[in-house]
């Protein structure tokens, strides 16, 4: 291997070079090209002039957002930091699991209805809790009672509790132009206390 001493060249080098070098250098090296990869954003890079690698879409993003991928770049979402909360405006929420809220504000909920046992394929016991001690307290729930259940209310239930045994029931009012023939259209046979009212005749019946 031959040794370059430190004099100037004016013929051109061939070859390879290990090692370090240490002074001043002009023309061109064959090196291999640098390119952007996903993420990166495009740049051109000739070996001579700096250039500043960054994040594709890195210049877009806000403050107190979180990002995402969106398969080629970083990008802003609808989820928001304002320091005290995450606040969700997506169209839809799914959550596998156990979702906790623990707050000293009221919730408000734009939506109109709230489905509730959504999993279930027929009556079964499904509610409101309002705690009063231990994460237990009064409930007003739909017993799986008749055709399509009867609301009902119960104390002391935990919140954990899947079923409930009903301490009393709600009462419905059936509004018709005829009298009663067939029981209650909610609690069936267990419609106890339901109220028919004949709209003609004024009579009032109570299924007992």
């Amino acid at each position: 291997m031959s040794r370059v001493r430190s004099k100037q060249l004016n013929y051109p080098l061939f070859g390879s070079f290990s090692g370090s070098f240490t002074g001043s250098f002009s023309g061109s090296i064959a090196t291999s090209p640098i390119s952007s990869s996903f993420g990166i954003s495009q740049f051109y890079y000739d070996t001579t002039n700096p250039v500043a690698i960054s994040v594709s879409g890195a210049e877009f993003l806000n403050s107190n957002t979180v990002t995402k991928w969106s398969g080629n770049a970083f990008v802003n979402t609808t989820i928001t930091d304002n320091g005290n909360a995450v606040i969700f405006q997506a169209s839809q929420s799914i959550t596998y699991g156990t979702a906790s809220f623990y707050s000293q504000q009221n919730i408000q909920a734009a939506n109109k209805f709230i489905v509730l046992a959504s999993g279930s394929n027929g009556l079964t016991n499904g509610g409101l809790i309002v705690a009063s001690s231990n994460f237990s307290g009064s409930a007003f729930y739909l017993a799986p009672t008749g055709s399509y259940g009867r609301f009902a209310v119960a104390y002391n239930v935990p919140g954990t509790a899947s079923t409930v045994v009903a301490d009393e029931y709600m009462s419905t009012v059936k509004i018709a132009n005829i009298d009663p023939s067939d029981p209650p259209t909610w609690g069936g046979t267990y419609g106890l206390g339901n109220v028919w009212i004949n709209s003609v005749s004024s009579s009032i019946f109570i299924w007992a």
